[in-house]
């Protein structure tokens, strides 16, 4: 999707006063999940593409209206994150890492890191894609308090060559898990082989039954894949809080692998990998979401009916198979 550039239309104005700077993170500052928001990211994108395959950054420019609607640029060191998307997309995640000082001067906290979840792919159904993916953070919002923060976005990528077209896609941004773990109060932490003892009761098993739902077999709770730790020192328990979702069957993105592991032929298979059958007060949790889930859907602005259709029936397969206790577990 190309287009001209042209002044940020922001959809953020009818929303009433949003927080109070010098407060609050930019991530907070942005942040408004019933509003489209229209962002701008600056770079050489030829140098940016030239090194994707390392953790070096590329100097940029980041621009976001301010709280009076004007056009707001921040330096930022643009890098690609992610392994497999880092290899198959056209254009790969990006992580964004902003000067603290900067931030400080525009009366930010100086939280200076923030995720962009990306097209992948610049096709006719890379909007459709995105507001998947999207629709799944706000659904894990609705079911658990720990759960990340996503913004969903317009985006344009402004080259340093004026000569060159903007490229405008949609994208997610995502809190960082520095904001994620102040925010809630919490410790950041880094451990593998953790068991659903460690966690507050029911919270694996709602989980896993989430992923379940959704038709996404790329997590690990031994590896911390795809899972964000956080610890609470008071209780001596972990919180786990799930991110990047686009193999699950519910987004279907074309790029995406059905798991060898699991011996699966497509990406709409469930398999249930939260070890032993799910408590019956879990399965409840789960399974009480539903009209909430299949009213995000929709509500959702940015889906067509047919996609709308397609979710709602996905997701009733799923809840079925919970409500009816025929959850399908690995076969090794």
């Amino acid at each position: 999707m190309r287009s001209c550039w042209r002044p940020f239309v922001i959809f953020l104005a009818c929303l009433g006063p949003g927080p109070v700077i010098g407060q609050v993170s930019l991530f907070d500052f942005l942040y408004r999940p019933d509003s489209l928001l229209e962002i701008a990211l600056q770079c050489d994108w030829e140098a940016w593409m030239a090194v994707r395959r390392t953790e070096q950054e590329v100097d940029g420019r980041f621009f976001v209206p301010d709280k009076n609607g004007e056009r707001l640029g921040l330096k930022a060191g643009i890098s690609v994150r992610g392994k497999f998307r880092r290899r198959v997309c056209e254009f790969p995640p990006i992580r964004l890492e902003f000067s603290k000082k900067e931030l400080r001067s525009k009366g930010f906290l100086p939280l200076d890191n923030m995720k962009l979840v990306t097209h992948c792919l610049d096709d006719s159904l890379s909007q459709e894609r995105m507001a998947r993916e999207y629709l799944i953070y706000r659904m894990y919002q609705s079911l658990s308090p720990y759960a990340f923060r996503a913004q969903f976005s317009k985006v344009d990528y402004l080259d340093n060559d004026p000569s060159k077209p903007v490229l405008t896609q949609y994208g997610i941004l995502l809190e960082d898990d520095l904001v994620l773990a102040q925010r809630m109060g919490l410790e950041q932490a880094d451990t593998l082989n953790l068991g659903p003892s460690d966690f507050p009761e029911d919270m694996v098993d709602v989980h896993a039954l989430f992923q379940y739902l959704i038709g996404n077999t790329d997590w690990s709770l031994a590896m911390s894949r795809n899972m964000n730790l956080l610890a609470d020192k008071g209780s001596g328990r972990y919180i786990l809080v799930p991110y990047d979702f686009d193999f699950a069957g519910f987004v279907n993105a074309s790029y995406a692998i059905p798991n060898p592991d699991f011996k699966l032929k497509s990406l709409r298979q469930r398999v249930y990998l939260g070890g032993q059958p799910p408590s019956e007060s879990a399965r409840a949790k789960v399974l009480a979401q539903k009209p909430v889930f299949i009213d995000l859907i929709r509500k959702s602005p940015f889906l067509t009916a047919t996609a709308k259709a397609d979710c709602i029936g996905f997701l009733n397969s799923g809840f079925r198979e919970i409500k009816k206790n025929k959850i399908v577990y690995p076969a090794f």
